[in-house]
């Protein structure tokens, strides 16, 4: 039977770690940097799977990646992150929300990355730069569709996809 305090000390070591370096990967993935890149930058070992997961999160929680298809006019909030300190010195991070005050007319991009069969998804790997494939590759695309922020980089990747024939969504069927 495992030790109770040697798990404990997992489950805290575990936590500190993420806590280590989670602001930074937050950082990272708001810059653009794919999720191997951000690996590369960080000085604290994160496992791969950890770094993907949480600039997965942060690109939904921004906006850049939604599950729903996106409305016409959509006010999107704006979140940062404040580094505060008590009396004591210590440090924390504070979630800061402003309202947009506007609707932004923002494009998305519809994205079926997540249930794209391998062939598919080879030739797509074939046809992008391997800075473009490591973006796409880093997130965790799941089976349903997304809609992905049109920004100039996801653009440039969806441009070079329809000069070679493919595309980010599945094809229609009837």
């Amino acid at each position: 039977m495992p030790d109770s305090g040697s798990a404990f000390q997992n489950a805290l070591g575990n936590m500190t770690r993420e806590v280590a370096y989670s602001s930074s990967i937050r950082h990272l993935t708001d810059a653009g940097f794919s999720v191997r890149q951000i690996c590369e930058k960080l000085t604290y070992p994160a496992p791969y799977e950890t770094v993907r997961r949480i600039a997965y999160e942060r690109l939904l929680e921004t906006g850049i990646i939604l599950t729903e298809e996106p409305k016409e006019g959509l006010k999107q909030d704006r979140v940062t992150y404040v580094l505060d300190e008590n009396g004591y010195g210590r440090k924390s991070y504070r979630r800061v929300v402003t309202p947009a005050e506007e609707p932004e007319d923002t494009e998305y991009i519809p994205c079926d990355l997540g249930s794209l069969d391998e062939s598919t998804m080879q030739k797509i790997k074939d046809t992008l730069y391997v800075k473009e494939w490591d973006y796409i590759e880093g997130i965790p695309w799941p089976k349903s569709r997304v809609y992905h922020k049109a920004t100039p980089y996801m653009k440039e990747i969806a441009k070079h996809l329809e000069q070679a024939g493919l595309s980010l969504t599945r094809p229609i069927t009837e």
